[in-house]
């Protein structure tokens, strides 16, 4: 007796949905991500990894390397917050100086660092499990 096992539908996942993709976005967008893709099996590419490690791992690891450096986390923030023009960056310091504030590190440069340093480490693990399979570029090139 033959079966079909059924075709699961591929989604090549872009560098906007990574981190609904990985459960580090707002549960709306998780849901509607998951509504959306649950059938089927996530990819990623050499590229989208890429610019993940580069936008959310280095530039997160950077900060807090700035917040280890400064003299108190207050003060890496304002840093941190002069090298970005947009508005929404500024946002989104303001809302990571109270995440820590919340958790009792906003006084601590040390424990902020860490704190912020284990955040980039839990997405690129968290990445490398969602897309354990990656489509190779045309030139071939590896990270």
């Amino acid at each position: 007796m033959k079966t079909e096992r059924a075709r699961k539908t591929k989604y090549l996942v872009e560098t906007s949905a990574v981190r609904a993709a990985i459960g580090s976005s707002t549960r709306a967008h998780q849901e509607a991500f998951a509504k959306l893709s649950g059938d089927g099996t996530l990819f990623s590419s050499v590229y989208i990894r890429m610019e993940f490690m580069r936008r959310w791992v280095c530039d997160t690891i950077r900060a807090a390397l700035v917040v280890d450096q400064c003299g108190s986390v207050k003060e890496a923030l304002v840093h941190l917050e002069q090298d970005f023009r947009p508005r929404t960056v500024k946002t989104y310091l303001a809302a990571l100086s109270e995440h820590l504030n919340q958790h009792g590190s906003v006084e601590n440069t040390r424990a902020a660092a860490e704190e912020i340093a284990r955040t980039a480490t839990h997405w690129l693990r968290k990445f490398d499990r969602v897309f354990e399979a990656r489509i190779g570029n045309a030139c071939k090139c590896r990270i």
